[in-house]
């Protein structure tokens, strides 16, 4: 009998059937709803009368719970498939790269906002009231321990963690590439247990530091999961531009389908108040608590994420308004510019959060700033960077002159019998 590799078991739900390699074109299911997921964050972190559709809008998961697990899922296929055209150090390199410009945008959105709170002090003699503790308590050292991440205030706590996932994506890809999928879940997911079982539920926060709202020891179980999903996938041979074509996943049976949304539904009622299951409500606090990805956040989370997978294998056109796309394709811009728009908004709130008309306003404001973002991004990326490495080659073929055929000469290189001075060359 043949002895099941690590990676059968992991990958007990995986089509065994062989991909057939698809066209390599941009993937706009993913980029579409990664711009779903940042409008969403960008409403849910202002005071706007959207949230009470916006937050954690399909039970106890938020949008930042899919982010992560996008981010994991095409670093895995992306990097993966680089490691593949080139080498490991190659692969890193960029990596590397990315984590880099990732904290670059971190730093500018972080001195921006300080000194525009610096600013607003001198004007008006106090700071504003969205100002964080720790900048007004410990100025100089909050400042130079938001060089270091160890100061991550509100919204200031995402690109850091991603930032430290990337760094260590090309040792995770190394494992996958060996196989040792179980063993890289597993690892994970006991991080995620010992965190959930013996760390507190609170941000670590004293003086200057602040761990910011996630746990990295926890998150990284989203992103380790969606880097194995992506690596799988990568190896496959498939593309999920075409989500229909290239399942990943099989498809489940009605009974197990009929389940999962019956477990969506309850765990969305009970988030509305519209449903009461006898829990204790700091029991429910305790089970859904969001800074160490608590066990029933975890689970919805795994149940919403298969069943929007389903949606998109059956109905692939369904996310792909091009606003969203674009929003997707500067995902990094985007997410840093909502940042100083929403500390802009939350420095005012007569204007912006007290009246009805005011809300709306930010509303606007935020959602504008967005695609604010998302030009910037074009432009620098166009002017800066004409042409994309990673991007597939033209589909036409590359033209042609007519020249005169020459008929090739083709050597032979023969080993010398032994004993013989000079090797023999036979010209054909």
């Amino acid at each position: 009998m043949r002895p099941r590799t690590s990676e059968a078991l992991f990958c007990p739900l995986l089509v065994s059937r062989p991909q057939t390699p698809s066209s390599a074109r941009r993937l706009t299911h993913i980029d579409a709803l990664r711009g779903l997921l940042l409008v969403l964050m960008a409403i849910n972190h202002i005071q706007s009368d959207l949230r009470i559709v916006t937050d954690h809008a399909l039970g106890f998961v938020s949008a930042a719970e899919g982010f992560v697990f996008l981010a994991g899922l095409m670093g895995g296929y992306v990097y993966a498939r680089l490691w593949r055209k080139t080498n490991f150090q190659e692969m890193t390199r960029r990596c590397t790269q990315r984590a880099i410009a990732i904290y670059r945008w971190h730093v500018l959105a972080f001195v921006a906002v300080f000194a525009a709170f610096i600013l607003f002090g001198f004007h008006q003699g106090v700071l504003p009231p969205n100002a964080p503790t720790a900048f007004v308590n410990h100025p100089q050292l909050s400042f130079l321990a938001g060089f270091l991440l160890l100061n991550q205030p509100a919204l200031f706590d995402i690109l850091p963690m991603y930032c430290v996932f990337l760094l260590a994506a090309p040792w995770c890809l190394r494992a996958c590439q060996k196989g040792h999928y179980t063993s890289l879940v597993g690892a994970s997911f006991a991080s995620w247990l010992l965190v959930n079982l013996f760390v507190p539920q609170s941000s670590f926060e004293y003086g200057p530091i602040h761990a910011g709202a996630f746990n990295l020891a926890a998150w990284q179980v989203l992103f380790v999961t969606g880097l194995c999903f992506g690596h799988f996938w990568a190896g496959r041979g498939a593309s999920p531009s075409s989500v229909s074509s290239s399942h990943v996943l099989r498809t489940p049976s009605r009974v197990v389908l009929v389940s999962l949304i019956g477990i969506a539904a309850v765990l969305f009622c009970v988030r509305r108040g519209f449903l009461d299951v006898g829990l204790p409500t700091a029991l429910l606090d305790v089970l859904t608590n969001k800074n160490n990805l608590a066990p029933l956040r975890l689970f919805n989370a795994a149940v919403l994420f298969y069943l929007i997978y389903l949606l998109l294998s059956r109905f692939p056109s369904v996310l792909s308004w091009r606003p969203l796309v674009w929003l997707g394709q500067c995902s990094l811009a985007v997410f840093t510019t909502h940042i100083l728009a929403t500390y802009v908004i939350q420095a005012f709130p007569a204007t912006f959060a007290e009246t009805t008309p005011g809300r709306w306003l930010g509303t606007a404001f935020v959602i504008a700033t967005l695609f604010a973002g998302a030009a910037f991004q074009t432009f620098f990326s166009k002017s800066t960077h004409p042409k994309n490495s990673l991007r597939p080659a033209p589909a036409h073929p590359p033209l042609r002159t007519r020249q005169s055929v020459q008929r090739r000469t083709n050597v032979r290189h023969e080993q010398p019998a032994f004993g013989t001075p000079d090797p023999v060359h036979h010209r054909s």
